[in-house]
């Protein structure tokens, strides 16, 4: 097995700094291919995980996540790398 050249799964945790979470660094993260990347917003008690990078030159760095999806505490998620596993949000929460 090789090892990864670059980071299969980048993982957020956000208190104050959402906005920039979500614009800037999604935009970033989106530019640089990364395929899985998991925002935990503190103040909703919510996992947002964008996948799908994809161009748009009206987003920070010229890229964005296609694909959106907002997981609540009581719900799990399977990361892309690990098909076979899979992680319930609450776990994630302090």
């Amino acid at each position: 097995m090789s090892h990864p050249t670059s980071p299969l799964l980048v993982t957020e945790i956000s208190d104050s700094t959402l906005h920039f979470d979500r614009t800037h660094k999604a935009g970033l993260y989106a530019s640089a291919g990364i395929a899985d990347y998991w925002l935990l917003d503190f103040q909703r008690r919510v996992l947002e995980v964008r996948r799908n990078p994809l161009p748009d030159p009206e987003h920070p760095f010229g890229f964005r996540h296609g694909d959106l999806k907002a997981y609540r505490a009581d719900e799990a998620v399977t990361p892309l790398a690990a098909e076979d596993k899979s992680i319930r949000v609450s776990e994630l929460l302090p």
